[in-house]
Order: C-alpha cells, then structure tokens, then sequence
C-alpha cells in the first residue's frame, strides 16, 4: 500500500512537470515571463557577452531549470503556476499537501513519521487520495486547455 501511496505522489509531478513544461517550452512570452520572474534568472547578473551567449541557448537552460525543479515542492509549483501560466491550483488541496508530507516520510523515514509512528493505510485511503489528486489534476488541466482556447 504504501508504494501505490508513493507512486500516486510521483504521478501528480510528473503531471505538473510535464504540463507545465509542454506550455511553456512552446511559447516564447511564455518563456520570457519565466526568466523575468524567477529568482534563479532575474536576480543574476550578467556581462554583455554572456547576454547574447544566454539569448542563444536560452531553451536549454529554461529546460534544464525546469528539469532540476523538485516538482511535490507545491508551494514553489503553485507560484510558478501562478506567475507564469495564470493557473491556479484548487483552493481546497490540503489533502494532496498532506499526502505529499506522507510520502516524504514513506520515501525518506521508512514509512515513519518524526515522532517514529508508522503510516499504515488501507485501500479505502488509496481510493480517498487517488480521488483527491484526480480533482486537484483536472481543476489545472481544465484551466490549461482554457489558455488554449
């Protein structure tokens, strides 16, 4: 139970990533708004030269920030999001956040919290979180396919 738990939490970033990635690398204003608002780029300072060596690859090292992005950090997606694409995540997601906290501890404490009190689930809990990333990924998807329109 607790690996379907875990792998549940894996397939909700490799939703956000993907999702977000396929948007952004396909649009240039898309692109540009990200390098203005993230502090890893805007708060660089550059010389001249390595301004036009950065115009140059600028899609290899968007992707590579977006790829190093540690995508169950929901705060940090949820402003890039936010920032960038106009999305907002569902207001009510605090039993994805909860469940991204558990599969911190099944992934990194053995299946155990701080205190050392084991997660134990049943399948009626599998179904609860599989339902609530559902919801959470089609409020984002929905808003995706609207910027499309």
């Amino acid at each position: 139970m607790r690996m379907l738990y875990s792998s549940s939490i894996t397939a909700l970033e490799t939703y956000l990533s993907d999702a977000f990635y396929q948007t952004v690398s396909k649009d240039e204003g898309l692109i540009e708004r990200l390098v203005l608002t993230t502090p890893e780029f805007k708060d660089k300072k550059y010389s001249l030269s390595e301004l036009f060596e950065w115009k140059k690859q600028t899609n290899e090292k968007v992707s590579e920030y977006l790829f190093n992005i540690v995508w169950h950090n929901l705060a940090k997606v949820r402003c890039m999001y936010a920032d960038i694409l106009g999305v907002k995540f569902p207001d009510d997601s605090s039993a994805v956040h909860v469940a991204v906290v558990i599969r911190h501890d099944i992934v990194h404490r053995g299946g155990k919290t701080k205190a050392g009190k084991s997660h134990n689930f049943r399948e009626s809990d599998i179904e609860k979180l599989f339902a609530a990333i559902e919801g959470f990924v089609k409020e984002i998807d929905l808003q995706l396919k609207a910027r499309k329109s």
